[in-house]
C-alpha cells in the first residue's frame, strides 16, 4: 500500500499536534453498547508491518476490525494503517496516533505530509501512527458508483464549486440527495456502520494492536 503526496512544511503545525493528541489520550474506551451493558470482546488486530515503498522510511499494515463492534463475529473491515517509528535510538516512550479529520481525511496520505511538523522531540520518542477511517481511501470503502462513466456523470450534474442562487442550490441538494440513494443501494451495512462511534472503536482496536 504505497503513500502518496508531497511532504508540506509546518504549516498548521500547532492544528497537527493538537489533533494527534487528542486523539491519543481521548478515544481509548469504547463504552457501554446500547442499553448500557459492555461491548462483546474482539479479537485484536495483529498488524504486518511492511515498507509502505521501496526506500521509505513509512511502514504499512492492514487491520481487521468487525463491520459491527456489537457483532465481532461477523463481517469485518479492512483499515489502512501507516507508522513512522520513533527515530531516538533507546528514547521509545509509546505510540501517538494522528487523527486525519476531515470527515473523510485519509490519515496514510496525512500523517506522512504532515510528518515533518511534528516538533522533533515527539519524532525522536513516539511511533506516529495514523490510518484511514473506515470508508475512506485505502480501508474498505464507500463506493457509491457501478462505473467511473457513472461517477463522472454524477459530478457533472451539480454545480461546481459552492451554489449561487436558489437554482444552483437546488441542483447541489438534489445531487447529494441521489447520492445518497446510491450508496444506500450499494452497501447499505457497510453505510449504517460508517459512524463517529464505529471508528473511535475502531481507534481503541488500533490502540491495543499497537501496545507493545
Amino acid at each position: 500500500m504505497p503513500i502518496s503526496g508531497s511532504t508540506t512544511g509546518r504549516r498548521r503545525g500547532a492544528m497537527v499536534i493538537a489533533s494527534a493528541v487528542f486523539c491519543s489520550t481521548g478515544l481509548v474506551a469504547a463504552g457501554p453498547a446500547p442499553g448500557g451493558g459492555p461491548f462483546p470482546p474482539a479479537p485484536v488486530p495483529r498488524l504486518d508491518w511492511q515498507p509502505c515503498a521501496d526506500g521509505t522510511e513509512f511502514d504499512c499494515a492492514v487491520a481487521r476490525v468487525p463491520l459491527d463492534h456489537l457483532d465481532p463475529g461477523g463481517r469485518t473491515v479492512e483499515l489502512a494503517v501507516v507508522r513512522h517509528r520513533a527515530t531516538g535510538p533507546g528514547r521509545r516512550a509509546g505510540t501517538l496516533f494522528f487523527n486525519p479529520g476531515g470527515p473523510g481525511g485519509p490519515g496514510t496520505v496525512q500523517m506522512p505530509q504532515n510528518y515533518e511538523s511534528f516538533p522533533r522531540e515527539v519524532r525522536e520518542r513516539f511511533d506516529i501512527v495514523s490510518w484511514d477511517p473506515r470508508g475512506v481511501g485505502n480501508s474498505t470503502a464507500v463506493n457509491c458508483f457501478a462505473t467511473t462513466a457513472e461517477a463522472v456523470a454524477w459530478r457533472t450534474s451539480k454545480p461546481v464549486g459552492l451554489p449561487v442562487g436558489e437554482k444552483q442550490r437546488r441542483d447541489w441538494i438534489d445531487a447529494f440527495a441521489d447520492l445518497g440513494r446510491r450508496c444506500q443501494l450499494r452497501d447499505p451495512d457497510l453505510l449504517r456502520h460508517v459512524s463517529t462511534a464505529d471508528t473511535a472503536r475502531d481507534l481503541d482496536q488500533l490502540r491495543q494492536a499497537t501496545r507493545s
